[in-house]
């Protein structure tokens, strides 16, 4: 016999959304690391320029 949770209304209502929300979140930064205006490029010369003592 397997028990399952009961959930009220609310509290499934508050889980959904919360798991859109992740979801929602994650398939923007996928979108946003395959966007080339999204690209991080390091400046060689401007951290090679840094002194750290």
């Amino acid at each position: 016999m397997k028990l399952m949770k009961i959930y009220s209304f609310t509290q499934l209502k508050d889980e959904i959304k919360s798991s859109y929300i992740t979801q929602k979140y994650d398939d923007d930064l996928s979108t946003w690391r395959k966007d080339k205006n999204y690209k991080v490029v390091k400046n060689d010369s401007v951290f090679n320029a840094i002194k750290v003592p």
